[in-house]
C-alpha cells in the first residue's frame, strides 16, 4: 500500500469514492492513511416503490508497522460514521464505530516466536426503533517453540470482555432483561505438531474456553497428514467445537410472550478426510469429505403443555455431510481456469418432547449443491479479463428457485 491510490464509482444505486496514501521512511517505519465515502440507494419492493432502506457514510483509518531488532510492532485504527435515511420507516438512524489495535511480536534466538495482541472496539447504532451500544476489549497471546526435532508446540491464552446495552427508542419497556450487561469469555490452548516420520505428521490440540453463561468447555482436535509424494497429500481430522449463548438467547423477553431462556452450548463434532494433488505442473486438485454431528441446536420452545411463553432452548440435533471439490488448470502462462463443486446433505430433527415452533431455524437454508467456474486471462501487462459463472440448486425451505449466472 505504498504511494497514492484513488478510486471512484457511480451507478443508479450505489456510489463510492476513496483515497489512500502510504509511505516508508527508509528501512524504518511504514504506514498508510485512508478515507472513503459511500452512498447506498434505496432498494425496490415487489410493487416497485422505494423500500426506504438507503444509507450513506464515511470511514477513515491508519496503520503503522515498524521493526526494532527482533521486535515487530503494529498499530492501526478506524473510525466510521453512517447515516440511515429512513431506517425502514422508523425515522432517521445512525451507525458509528471506532476501533484501535496493537500487536507486538518477537522472533526468539531459539527459533520460537512470541506474539501479544490487544484491541478495543466501540459500536453505537440506532435504527428500526432500537438503540444498541457495544464495547469490546480483547487481549490474546501465544508462544510457539520447538521441543527436540519432532515437536512443534504452540500455547496461548485470550480474554474478551463486552459491555452492551439495548433499548427500544421512545418506549419505557426493554427487550433485554437486564438492558445492559457485562459478559466475558476466556480461553487457554496448546497444540503439538509431531513428526511421526518424514512423510507423516500428527497434530494434537486442546482448548479450554470459559464464559459467564455456561462455564467451561473442552474442545480437543486431532489431525494427521501423510505426504504420499512430493505432489500429493492425504489428510484427516476429528475436532469438537461449541457455540456459547448470546445475549438474545439468554436475556430477550416480551412480557407474557417470550421469557428469558436457558440456552446452553451448541456442540459440534466434525470428521474430515481430504486429498490434495498436483498431478501435472499446470494443475492442482483437492477433494474433501466431511461429516458433522450437531447436538443442542437452538430451538424456540413453547412452555408445557404447548402454551405461551416461548423460551429459547436446545431441543434439536442433526447431521450434515458432503463433499467439496476444487481444481485449477493453467491453460497458458497468462490464462488460468478454476472451479469448485460442493454437495451438501442435511438431516436436522427435533428431540423427543421438543415443543419447538421455529421450524428448524438453526438448521439454516442451504442448496443441495453449488458450482463455481472462473476464467482469468492476462490480456496485456496492464489489462486482465475475469469471467465467473456460478450455479446454485433450489432451496426448498425458502421456496427459492435455483439459478445460474
Amino acid at each position: 500500500t505504498q504511494g497514492v491510490y484513488a478510486n471512484a464509482t457511480t451507478g443508479t444505486l450505489d456510489s463510492d469514492a476513496g483515497l489512500r496514501s502510504g509511505g516508508q521512511i527508509g528501512d524504518g517505519p511504514a504506514g498508510r492513511l485512508y478515507a472513503t465515502g459511500y452512498r447506498r440507494g434505496d432498494l425496490k419492493t415487489a410493487t416497485g416503490v422505494d423500500a426506504n432502506d438507503g444509507w450513506d457514510g464515511v470511514q477513515g483509518g491508519f496503520r503503522a508497522d515498524w521493526r526494532r531488532g527482533q521486535d515487530l510492532w503494529t498499530l492501526q485504527g478506524d473510525v466510521n460514521d453512517n447515516r440511515i435515511d429512513n431506517s425502514l420507516g422508523y425515522g432517521a438512524g445512525f451507525v458509528r464505530t471506532h476501533n484501535v489495535l496493537g500487536r507486538w511480536s518477537r522472533e526468539l534466538d531459539s527459533g520460537g516466536a512470541l506474539e501479544v495482541q490487544a484491541y478495543y472496539d466501540s459500536n453505537r447504532r440506532q435504527a428500526r426503533g432500537t438503540f444498541d451500544a457495544l464495547d469490546t476489549w480483547d487481549i490474546q497471546g501465544q508462544y510457539a517453540f520447538k521441543v527436540g526435532e519432532t515437536h512443534k508446540l504452540v500455547a496461548g491464552a485470550g480474554y474478551r470482555q463486552t459491555d452492551d446495552t439495548l433499548k427500544l427508542v421512545g418506549l419505557t419497556i426493554d427487550a433485554l432483561d437486564p438492558s445492559s450487561r457485562e459478559t466475558s469469555i476466556g480461553n487457554v490452548f496448546i497444540q503439538d505438531e509431531i513428526a511421526l516420520r518424514d512423510d507423516i505428521s500428527l497434530t494434537l490440540g486442546v482448548k479450554w474456553e470459559d464464559n459467564n453463561y455456561t462455564g467451561g468447555a473442552l474442545m480437543p482436535n486431532a489431525r494427521i497428514a501423510w505426504r504420499l509424494s512430493d505432489h500429493s497429500l492425504l489428510w484427516g481430522a476429528v475436532s469438537r467445537a461449541i457455540r456459547s449463548p448470546s445475549r438474545i438467547e439468554r436475556d430477550f423477553f416480551i412480557a407474557g410472550i417470550v421469557e428469558p431462556g436457558f440456552f446452553e452450548n451448541e456442540t459440534l463434532t466434525a470428521y474430515e478426510l481430504g486429498y490434495r494433488s498436483q498431478p501435472i505442473d499446470r494443475a492442482h486438485v483437492s477433494v474433501s469429505l466431511f461429516y458433522n454431528d450437531y447436538d443442542g441446536l437452538r430451538t424456540n420452545d413453547l412452555a408445557e403443555p404447548a402454551t405461551l411463553p416461548i423460551r429459547v432452548a436446545n431441543t434439536s440435533e442433526g447431521k450434515t455431510y458432503g463433499v467439496e471439490f476444487a481444481a485449477t488448470y493453467d491453460m497458458t502462462d497468462r490464462w488460468r481456469l478454476s472451479g469448485g463443486l460442493t454437495l451438501l446433505g442435511k438431516d436436522i430433527k427435533l428431540k423427543p418432547g421438543s415443543l419447538d415452533i421455529a421450524q428448524f431455524e438453526s438448521g439454516g437454508t442451504d442448496p443441495n449443491y453449488w458450482l463455481k467456474l472462473r476464467s482469468e486471462v492476462e490480456l496485456t501487462d496492464t489489462m486482465t479479463l475475469d469471467v465467473r459463472v456460478r450455479s446454485y440448486d433450489k432451496i426448498p425451505d425458502l421456496t427459492a428457485d435455483g439459478y445460474t449466472g
